[in-house]
């Protein structure tokens, strides 16, 4: 995307030499997050430094390079990333540069393109359960992140799509500890969100 609210163009680019933290990461598979195409119908500004920029914040993909200073990954590592928007690391790239620390490796039965859902799905869960409270704009309900932190402690689950509502959002409660997990959703969604952890349904129709 060259200029605010502009037509998209494809263009070829040297492939990017990763640096100290980074991973280069071919990347097959790409989600299209609602704030991009709000990026290009609106022009939002504030989520990147100017123009162009390439988007596809949430990609998965294998590794290619390891950079300098990265600890636990290799080169072949199937992995799921999310990345900033800027020239060498978007996702809508052949192969993209990605933080460390913003990558995950991915399970050998999750497919790239179900991987590709996940950065923003447990991302938005994190910032909404852990981040620090901010009455005048974004930010989230400021609890303690870690394993077993809510042990006995009750939690109730609003939503029925995935994959916030009754897939993330259950899983991590259930990783905090928290008892009872109650879930609202949909009747035919009820063992699902059992499986996930939900100790608790209740119906939302």
């Amino acid at each position: 995307l060259l200029e605010k609210q502009g037509a998209f163009e494809v263009r070829g680019r040297p492939i990017p030499t990763p640096g100290t933290g980074d991973l280069l990461v071919k990347v097959p598979a790409v989600l299209l997050n609602p704030l991009e195409y709000k990026i290009r119908k609106y022009g939002l500004e504030g989520f990147f430094e100017g123009y162009p920029i390439i988007l596809g914040s949430d990609a998965a993909g294998t590794v290619e390079k390891v950079g300098e200073g990265v600890e636990g990954f290799a080169v072949g590592d199937r992995v799921a990333l999310q990345t900033p928007f800027k020239i060498d690391g978007a996702g809508f790239e052949q192969c993209a540069l990605a933080q460390a620390r913003f990558t995950a490796k991915i399970a050998p039965n999750v497919s790239l393109d179900e991987a590709a859902t996940l950065p923003i799905a447990v991302s938005t869960v994190a910032i909404g359960l852990f981040g620090t409270v901010n009455y005048e704009g974004p930010g989230g309900a400021g609890m303690t992140a870690g394993r077993d932190k809510y042990a006995g402690k009750p939690i109730l689950v609003f939503g029925d799509r995935p994959p916030l509502g009754k897939s993330v959002t259950v899983q991590v409660a259930k990783l905090s500890g928290f008892e009872p997990i109650i879930a609202t959703a949909s009747p035919h969604n009820e063992s699902l969100v059992r499986s996930l952890g939900a100790t608790h349904f209740v119906d939302r129709s």
